[in-house]
C-alpha cells in the first residue's frame, strides 16, 4: 500500500487533502451549529422562566401556538407577563440568510434601540450587524413584502444581533402562523413554578409547557446528539475514501 502511495505521489497528496477537507469542514459545521444552539438557549434563558410550545413537536421553528393565549397566562397569579415570538429566516439584501423575529409589542424592549424608533406595523428594526452589513438602508424586502427600517437596536446574542425584529402580526402573515412560542416571566424567580406550568397547560390541549432550563437541556442534547450520528455515519466513508 506504501508503495502505491510513493509511486503516485500527486495523487495521494490529492487524496490526503481531500480528505483532510472534509474531516475539518464536518467538525466545523458542528461546531458552528453549536454556537448557534448555544446563542438560542441563551436568548431563551435570558427572556423567560416558562416557554409554551405546539405539542408533539420538537423544535419552536415548526410550532405554532394561538397568541390568544396570552391573556389568560398573564392572568395567572404568580405571572409577571407572557409574551408571543415568531421565529423565522430569510434572504435579506446580500444577506443569504439571517434572522426573522416578529414579537408581541411588550417584548420590544427586550431589544436596545441605539438608532431611530420601534417598529410600528410594516416597519422592521435592524440588529446593529446586518444595518452594518447593508450600509444603514431606508428599506428592506422580506419574503417578497417591503418594509420601512424604523430603527436599529444591539443585543450581544449573535444571531439576534445579525437578524431583524417586525411586529408579530406581520410576522404572521410571512410565516403563516400565529405565534412560535410564548415566553411567560414569573414574578418570583425563586417561586416554584410547578403550579404555574399546571395552569398553562389546563388552559389548552395543544400546547406543552416546560420551564425554560429544562427545554434548552433537552433542546441543546438533543442538537448534539444529531451532530454525533451525522459523524459517526460519516466516518466510515471518510475512512474508506482516505484509505
Amino acid at each position: 500500500m506504501f508503495k502505491s502511495f510513493l509511486r503516485y505521489k500527486y495523487k495521494t497528496l490529492l487524496i490526503l487533502i481531500s480528505a483532510t477537507s472534509a474531516i475539518a469542514s464536518i467538525f466545523l459545521i458542528t461546531a458552528l451549529g453549536n454556537g448557534i444552539i448555544s446563542m438560542y438557549a441563551s436568548m431563551l434563558k435570558t427572556d423567560g422562566d416558562i416557554i409554551v410550545m405546539q405539542k408533539g413537536v420538537a423544535d419552536t421553528f415548526f410550532s405554532d401556538v394561538n397568541r390568544t393565549l396570552l391573556d389568560p397566562i398573564a392572568n395567572i397569579s404568580g405571572v409577571d407577563s407572557a409574551q408571543g415570538v415568531i421565529v423565522g429566516a430569510g434572504a435579506i439584501g446580500i444577506v443569504p440568510i439571517a434572522g426573522i423575529y416578529g414579537v408581541t409589542q411588550n417584548r420590544l424592549p427586550n431589544y436596545t434601540l441605539i438608532k431611530g424608533d420601534y417598529p410600528n406595523e410594516n416597519e422592521v428594526i435592524l440588529g446593529d450587524s446586518i444595518a452594518s452589513i447593508l450600509k444603514h438602508p431606508q428599506s428592506i424586502e422580506l419574503l417578497g413584502t417591503t418594509f420601512t427600517v424604523s430603527g436599529v437596536y444591539e443585543s450581544e446574542i449573535g444571531f439576534e444581533n445579525g437578524g431583524v425584529v417586525i411586529p408579530i402580526s406581520d410576522a404572521q402573515k410571512l410565516f403563516n402562523k400565529s405565534s412560535s412560542f410564548l415566553l411567560v416571566s414569573l414574578a418570583d424567580i425563586q417561586r416554584d413554578n410547578d403550579e404555574v406550568i399546571a395552569k398553562i397547560e389546563a388552559l389548552s390541549d395543544d400546547i406543552e409547557v416546560k420551564s425554560t432550563s429544562e427545554f434548552i437541556d433537552n433542546y441543546t442534547s438533543s442538537r448534539l446528539s444529531v451532530s454525533l450520528v451525522v459523524l459517526s455515519l460519516l466516518s466510515p466513508f471518510l475512512w474508506a475514501f482516505w484509505l
